[in-house]
């Protein structure tokens, strides 16, 4: 799912959200970071910035199998929310402010990965 530009309440929304988990230590910080958090089966929900490299793209969409990624138009933005410059990943481990951060989408079809044996 993307979180589009003509959403602005929603999208503020969860640039809160995300700044509040970064605050709170409910987020996890970076591809690898949010590697880390998916082989623990702590991360809640993926946002990804559709800019990142497609190989990067593949490998979290792949190990995230089950859990709802959420494609963000570009890491800068990503990177604004929690004061950075650019993010390729953010994992969002804390379950109220993923909970917080589902109910702003639009739809309720969440893009799924599927894990597959394949790299």
């Amino acid at each position: 799912m993307t979180v589009a530009k003509d959403t602005p309440l929603s999208l503020k929304t969860i640039e809160r959200l995300v700044g509040i988990g970064r605050r709170s230590g409910g987020i996890r910080i970076g591809t690898r970071s949010a590697l880390d958090s998916i082989h623990r089966k702590q991360c809640r929900v993926l946002l990804v910035a559709r800019n990142a490299s497609p190989r990067t793209q593949k490998h979290l969409r792949r190990e995230a199998a089950g859990i709802p990624v959420i494609m963000v138009d570009s890491d800068e933005i990503l990177g604004s929310w929690i004061g950075m410059n650019a993010v390729a990943a953010i994992a969002v481990v804390n379950r109220n402010l993923a909970s917080g951060i589902l109910k702003q989408m639009p739809s309720p079809t969440m893009e799924r990965s599927e894990k597959s044996d394949t790299p």
